[in-house]
């Protein structure tokens, strides 16, 4: 059995190369994509990627973009070539999707990021006309996010999720909103790397021992960055430090707390990499999105498990996208007007070798449960059930 896999997904090699500006796309979808085709491939199955760059004006100054396709193994990586202007960028690569498909071998099975609207359109019309079966990866409902979009467009986001025979969504609430035909579908909230076994905290030296607070992901005010950071300087210790790392609309605001204040550190939108290596030197990693809005019960924050798996505490607002087996591996703070504060307060009070232990525990749950070879597994199962008609 064949998959042709179509997201943005691209190499780490190709996006050192590839998004040489300032402004560059954000990893986290990159990770969950890359992940899960690497857990397809280790459990055998062939993966053609057909990868829509996630390139504009602003991370890429290149007009012709071709990239050469990446073989190895059961995985292929084909990079739509096309033309760094927006309308024709569109256009060739939905044509380019579309005649994709049309030459597929006919068991082959499609599986789309439905936010890749050029490529999924292209693909999904192919499908349904060649008798193609299709699963829609859904990781975020476009009516919720923080970007504009026309009304056009959100209906072509409905008919890729709708047209779909199967679905892999991030939270159960999604599929009670999106799924009303019963359709087969799975969760998989995200994975983890299971490299990160051999990665481990960074050893306690109580004699140099400063408390780092984490904050990594999108530095937009509507997630609660402006509550960490208010509430760190209300915590006021003198042995504490909070490290940021991201880009957003509080940027600029957060770059004159830098110059008040020497125990605040901003770091830029770097390597996810860089951002991994000081997880496992922190002392706690923070989350502050607050659980209102309904958006809340469709998402589930890419950064919750990347921070478990360092083996570092987490500490999170308890959003309804969090499946109820992660509560005993994470801490929470209450949603009111000193929460968070009461929180940091608390738990860095607690004793360093006690944090950690609770980091560790939170770690081993990542790896056996959330693991990219086992939940990719869950995709195959998923892929059989489209495959015999939803039974």
């Amino acid at each position: 059995m064949e998959i042709l896999y179509i997201s943005t997904m691209v190499d780490d090699g190709n996006y050192k190369k590839i998004f040489t500006q300032k402004v560059k796309p954000m990893y986290a979808a990159n990770k969950y994509h890359s992940l899960l085709v690497k857990g397809l491939i280790e459990n055998k199955m062939k993966v053609n990627v057909y990868t829509y760059l996630p390139i504009n004006s602003k991370n890429c100054s290149k007009k012709i973009i071709k990239v050469k396709k990446v073989e190895k193994q059961n995985l292929k990586i084909n990079y739509i070539s096309t033309i760094n202007l927006p309308i024709i960028r569109n256009l060739i690569v939905f044509l380019k999707s579309l005649f994709k498909v049309v030459f597929l071998k006919k068991d082959t099975v499609i599986i789309y990021d439905t936010l890749v609207v050029s490529a999924s359109l292209g693909a999904m019309l192919a499908a349904k006309i060649f008798g193609r079966k299709s699963i829609a990866i859904v990781t975020d409902l476009p009516e919720f996010m923080p970007i504009s979009k026309n009304k056009n467009s959100l209906k072509i986001n409905n008919f890729l999720m709708n047209s779909a025979d199967g679905y892999i969504f991030l939270t159960e609430q999604m599929n009670d909103k999106i799924n009303r035909n019963k359709k087969p579908y799975i969760i998989i909230e995200g994975l983890v790397d299971e490299k990160m076994k051999c990665m481990n905290h960074e050893k306690i030296d109580l004699n140099n021992y400063i408390k780092k607070i984490i904050y990594a992901g999108s530095l937009q005010r509507i997630y609660g960055i402006e509550n960490l950071c208010k509430s760190f300087l209300k915590y006021n210790d003198e042995n504490s430090e909070l490290h940021i790392y991201g880009d957003g609309d509080y940027v600029n605001e957060l770059e004159n707390l830098v110059k008040q204040n020497n125990n605040i550190f901003y770091h830029g939108n770097v390597a996810n990499e860089e951002v991994v290596l000081a997880e496992l030197k922190a002392t706690l990693l923070v989350n502050p999105r607050p659980p209102e809005g309904e958006y809340t019960k469709y998402s589930f924050p890419s950064k919750t498990l990347e921070y478990m798996v360092s083996g570092t505490p987490v500490l999170t607002s308890k959003l309804p996208g969090i499946p109820s087996e992660y509560r005993e591996y994470l801490m929470f703070f209450e949603n009111c007007e000193d929460g968070l504060f009461n929180s940091l307060k608390e738990i860095l009070s607690i004793s360093p070798y006690e944090l950690l232990a609770f980091g560790e525990k939170a770690k081993k749950f990542a790896l056996n449960n959330k693991g990219y070879f086992f939940q990719s597994k869950k995709v195959i199962q998923l892929i059989e059930k489209v495959k015999n008609g939803g039974e």
